[in-house]
């Protein structure tokens, strides 16, 4: 059934007013791009003079920029490209695996997919041993499943059950769950909702350059505001923000 939620229940899930949070950290204007997963580890994929680095939630500088490219951290680690080849590294920023493989993806239930000598069916276990690479299936965190208009044009969310749970309202676009909340497009904007289908942060931003989704990691979720990036918490206040 459709959810119509009363006027003192919306009033306690609106989004922090501007006041009440706190004075965001800004990203140095020298990093001219940043990792398309956003904050993970507590680290964020920056780009400097053509290599990447990593910053911390304060925008300081915690691994110096020094990779040719990186994939950004997930369960731990990071894979990274020194020399033409992947190798990975800890949240130290030292090398747990050298590099000498072709390609490398991030981390996922332990296993981090990597090509040597033209075979793509290679994983790297949390130890940095080669294991044949399993197919899995993705189980997305996805409390609820979207539907959409008989034009295409909005979709919205049911339950398990089919029950409708957000009433078609938003724009179709890539509305995945993550870390229980899911971004959703209104008039051309975006904002987040919960689990249960409340509004939690109002569409007020845009997709980062280069950038097809939005999506909570680590906490924060990587958006455009104004024209420049911005990381924000889940209580809509900006963390980090690009000068």
């Amino acid at each position: 059934m459709l959810k119509i939620l009363p006027a003192v229940t919306l009033a306690l899930i609106l989004p922090a007013k501007a006041d009440s949070c706190p004075e965001p950290a800004t990203l140095d204007a020298a990093y001219t791009q940043t990792g398309l997963h956003g904050f993970n580890n507590g680290l964020l994929a920056v780009k400097k003079d053509g290599l990447w680095g990593f910053v911390n939630r304060k925008g300081r500088l915690a691994i110096p920029a020094r990779f040719e490219e990186t994939q950004g951290f997930s369960e731990g680690k990071a894979a990274v490209k020194l020399n033409g080849l992947w190798g990975i590294i800890d949240s130290n920023g030292k090398i747990l695996v050298q590099p000498r493989y072709q390609n490398a993806r991030r981390y996922f239930s332990g296993l981090l997919p990597v090509s040597k000598n033209g075979k793509d069916y290679l994983a790297l276990d949390h130890h940095g041993r080669e294991t044949e690479l399993p197919l899995w299936d993705v189980l997305p965190d996805t409390p609820l499943h979207k539907f959409h208009t008989e034009d295409f044009s909005k979709i919205g969310y049911k339950d398990h059950n089919g029950n409708i749970v957000v009433a078609a309202l938003y724009e179709r676009g890539v509305n995945h769950f993550s870390e229980g909340m899911a971004a959703v497009r209104k008039n051309g904007l975006w904002g987040f909702i919960d689990a249960e289908g409340n509004e939690r942060i109002a569409p007020r931003y845009t997709l980062p350059q280069g950038q097809w989704d939005i999506s909570f990691s680590d906490g924060l979720a990587k958006v455009a505001l104004d024209g420049k990036i911005a990381f924000i918490d889940k209580q809509g206040c900006t963390i980090l923000q690009q000068k």
